[in-house]
């Protein structure tokens, strides 16, 4: 309560709030904004801890979430389609008697 009577308002900290944003957009854009939302995300999260009036922390670890599942994500499927090429490539060669 402040000096007034009326309840202190609880404000949602931004960095939670784009880390959620960001991470809602990887699911389109990939690593290219699931990136900054673990960033985001992390900078949520360590502010929120400083500062006990920020709300966000489910938003933030939301955020989190998702940014590293759609890295993990992509990272799997470039090594996958790296295989993928390097053993085609490899039987293309063996097939044509290179």
């Amino acid at each position: 309560m402040t000096s007034s009577g009326f309840p202190e308002r609880q404000t949602t900290d931004g960095f939670a709030i784009a880390s959620l944003a960001l991470a809602i957009l990887s699911l389109i854009f990939g690593p290219l904004t699931s990136v900054p939302a673990i960033i985001a995300g992390h900078i949520a999260r360590r502010r929120i801890r400083r500062k006990p009036g920020l709300q966000g922390l489910g938003l933030a670890l939301t955020g989190l979430i998702v940014g590293y599942a759609i890295t993990l994500f992509t990272v799997v499927m470039v090594v996958l389609f790296t295989i993928s090429v390097l053993s085609g490539n490899a039987a293309a060669a063996e097939f044509s008697g290179g």
